[in-house]
């Protein structure tokens, strides 16, 4: 018979990194209060909050949560990466969640982690989620893959940061799951990473040797508002360009596979990247008919790898 410590283990932590967003930090923690009621039991909540101008009303939401929750407020702000690691140094579960301010779980979170932990050796696991922007959730249009995938996993390559493949899977966000000391031995997100920390820290988590897995089965609702997110400004978008560009070459120094590949195709995954708007967000960069070929190569491997990559999803 198994004694009262084992049974009432906490084995999870999700933690919320937050600034000033009341609502929708609001919103996010009743997402989490609406799982499962046995398998809350099991888990810690964990919010970390940055100082910001309205860190008085921010705690004052907080404490109509405390039975169910501890915070920290973080003066001076740590800014987003460290805010990220701050959540996981901060916990002291086997497993980690990261769960965005601005985001929220759907009912089924929680039935699915177990299932996941029970079941799976893993280093993280990244979910499908729904994309609501400006209020509207955004319906794939691809659903009879969708329907193929649906429930099933893949474990991830560092290639598909070389082909596009990041875009959607690899945001700090929804519910991420770690193992909690496989991050700390990782390092953790790197701040002079700038805006793009999430997904150079993914490439590289991946690259030495971590299992991370893509669950293609949506847990949560990941928020984009027009007016308000970073990544819709232009000055914002043209930071993630460039910081894509250095991380590349940075990688590139030290792999000579991916030199000759940054070499070939550096100009046409920025190109990509940047779609129809390259001119507004790069007009120093004059695009070439033979940069307009490479494109179209890259684009074409791209499809290719989201066919092959397809193939590999099997069940937990």
């Amino acid at each position: 018979m198994k004694n009262d410590d084992s049974v009432n283990r906490k084995i999870l932590t999700i933690a919320i990194p937050a600034f000033k967003n009341i609502e929708t930090l609001e919103r996010a923690i009743n997402s989490i209060l609406k799982q499962d009621v046995k398998l809350l039991q099991k888990i810690n909540i964990y919010v970390s909050v940055d100082a910001s101008n309205n860190i008085l009303q921010v705690e004052q939401m907080l404490k109509k949560y405390a039975q169910v929750l501890d915070y920290n407020i973080n003066v001076p702000g740590l800014g987003m990466a460290d805010n990220w690691n701050n959540c996981v140094y901060n916990s002291q579960t086997e497993y980690v969640a990261i769960l965005h301010d601005d985001d929220y779980l759907l009912p089924n979170y929680l039935t699915i982690v177990k299932e996941i932990i029970e079941k799976r050796q893993f280093d993280c696991i990244l979910f499908d989620h729904y994309f609501e922007i400006d209020g509207n959730i955004e319906r794939k249009r691809n659903k009879h893959i969708a329907k193929l995938k649906n429930g099933k996993m893949q474990r991830l390559s560092h290639l598909e940061y070389w082909l596009g493949g990041y875009n959607y899977k690899t945001v700090p966000t929804c519910g991420i799951l770690f193992k909690r000391e496989s991050f700390l031995k990782s390092g953790g997100y790197l701040k002079e990473e700038g805006y793009s920390a999430d997904e150079s820290f993914m490439e590289n988590f991946i690259r030495s040797g971590y299992k991370v897995f893509f669950y293609a089965k949506k847990t949560g609702v990941y928020t984009y508002t027009t007016n308000t997110n970073l990544s819709s400004q232009k000055n914002i978008q043209k930071k993630f360009l460039l910081e894509n560009i250095k991380y590349r070459e940075k990688v590139s120094r030290n792999i000579k596979k991916y030199n000759i590949y940054n070499r070939i195709f550096g100009r046409s995954i920025t190109l990509y990247y940047a779609g129809p708007w390259i001119k507004d967000l790069m007009p120093e960069m004059i695009v070439t008919r033979v940069d307009k070929i490479k494109l179209k190569i890259y684009k074409c491997m791209v499809i290719l790898w989201h066919g092959i990559t397809c193939l590999n999803y099997r069940k937990i």
